[in-house]
């Protein structure tokens, strides 16, 4: 291992030897001026080399390089490979700069909302601002602004789309990472300067380019810089803020509340199922009675003990399950995110109509606990196999789930065992369909379908 001991702050970043000096600099979260993303052109990611071991500098380094500097043992880090210990003292601090956040607010018609606050968020290529907003007003409390972090990849898109071909296994990471972090940070600068605690947010609404809003969703954007420049979605997304990384109340938080904050976290929970019906209310007004599902990425026994689940989850599970049974005339399903198999029973006495199960527990082990008081939905994998996998890995999950439980006496949705992530392939969505449709053929309440039984 090689690592990097950096003048300014005292900072040390490690990394394999050999490992191209830039990379890791930006890796470790230094800053570095390098407008044409580390091509060897713009000559500007210059750091002065004190001690270690490097790389010999190449023509094309030297060319860039005034011969004083040469002397005084500038390096571009780009072109430079480092092994074992090496201290460095970078050249160019990051600026400050002044960014816009007032601009002409035309007339529109605003959602209604009797009490709650939000965070706009407007994300461009060169800065980022954030606002909170009351929602009850839509009069703004705080704004914060920033330079997009993702400017340590690149200037402008092309070199960003770029960073993403010349580095396929973590340039969408990375580019995601970095103006999620930005966001974290920014939300929770407008929450303290207008005292709102970050659970009280209950809407976020962004506005970006087609480029950032795919780098966002750490979505592959590499198609829109090569011809037909076709991106992956050309429509508004919609999302949980918590499965891009946003933070309006981060997990450990609310862990941390079950202890020491019980009475602010029960109400928030409140709060939280207050929102979901209301929004259920407004979907029916709309559409009518319709079948309806809610997820859970928290309530599972890796994140929580069964006696926390007992006082913080399953009364709001009731709660929601009873008003939406009121409104929309049928019960719910859910979906819990990892291992539930101790509340299965749980799940079932509080009257859920179906419940997906995600991929780390057995399809057939639920059918025998609880499969005669609930319909069961999954599991096949949604990052191995259906993300990663083959068609045939599909084909032959989709199977083993029904052989597994086809025949459970409430009845079996073949689904996914978590949400299906932005850029599966479409064939293996097509490979689930067939296999569905195949096997599946016949299908009768309580009964193996004819697509197993007879092949």
């Amino acid at each position: 291992m090689a690592e990097i001991r950096i003048r300014q702050g005292n900072q040390k970043i490690s990394c394999p030897d050999g490992s191209n000096l830039l990379d890791a600099l930006l890796e470790g979260g230094a800053f570095v001026d390098n407008p044409c993303s580390g091509k060897g052109i713009c000559g500007k990611c210059k750091g002065k080399l004190l001690s270690g071991k490097v790389s010999a500098m190449t023509e094309t380094e030297a060319g860039l390089l005034k011969e004083e500097e040469i002397k005084a043992g500038i390096r571009l880090s780009c072109l430079t490979e480092i092994y074992g210990e090496a201290e460095i003292e970078l050249l160019k601090k990051e600026g400050r700069h002044k960014v816009l956040t007032r601009g002409y607010m035309p007339e529109f018609q605003m959602d209604s909302y009797e009490s709650g606050y939000g965070i706009v968020i407007d994300i461009g290529t060169t800065t980022v601002v954030t606002a909170l907003v009351e929602l009850a007003t839509g009069k703004e409390l705080a704004n914060a602004s920033m330079i997009n972090a993702q400017k340590h990849y690149g200037l402008d898109v092309l070199t960003r789309i770029t960073y993403e071909y010349e580095h396929p296994d973590r340039g969408v990471r990375e580019l995601q990472d970095a103006i999620v972090h930005s966001i974290n940070g920014m939300i929770g600068e407008v929450c303290e300067e207008a005292d709102v605690p970050r659970g009280e947010i209950r809407k976020i609404h962004v506005a970006a380019n087609c480029t950032m809003t795919h780098m966002l969703l750490g979505v592959d954007a590499r198609s829109i810089g090569r011809s037909p420049y076709r991106p992956e979605f050309i429509k508004a997304q919609t999302c949980m803020a918590r499965e891009i990384g946003i933070e309006v109340r981060p997990v450990e938080k609310v862990l941390k509340d079950t202890r020491k904050n019980p009475e602010m976290l029960h109400k928030l929970l409140d709060l939280t199922v207050e929102c979901s019906l209301k929004w259920f209310e407004a979907f029916h007004r709309e559409f009518g009675p319709v079948a309806t599902n809610f997820s859970d990425p928290v309530t599972c026994m890796d994140v929580i003990s069964k006696s926390q689940f007992d006082e913080y989850s399953l009364p709001y599970i009731k709660k929601l399950i009873d008003g939406t049974e009121k409104i929309m005339g049928s019960r719910p399903g859910a979906h819990i995110c990892g291992k539930t198999s101790p509340i299965w029973a749980d799940l079932a006495d509080a009257g859920l109509f179906s419940f997906s199960i995600d991929n780390c527990e057995d399809l057939a082990v639920a059918k025998a606990a609880v499969g005669d008081r609930m319909r069961i939905a999954g599991n096949v994998p949604p990052v191995d196999v259906m993300k990663e996998g083959t068609i045939d890995e599909v084909i032959a999950s989709c199977k083993e789930c029904l052989e597994k439980c086809a025949d459970s006496p409430a009845g079996f949705i073949l689904n996914t065992g978590c949400q299906l992530p932005i850029g599966t392939p479409k064939a293996n969505v097509e490979a689930f369909i067939y296999a569905a449709r195949k096997y599946g053929r016949g299908a009768r309440l309580g009964q193996m379908p004819k697509g197993i039984t007879e092949g």
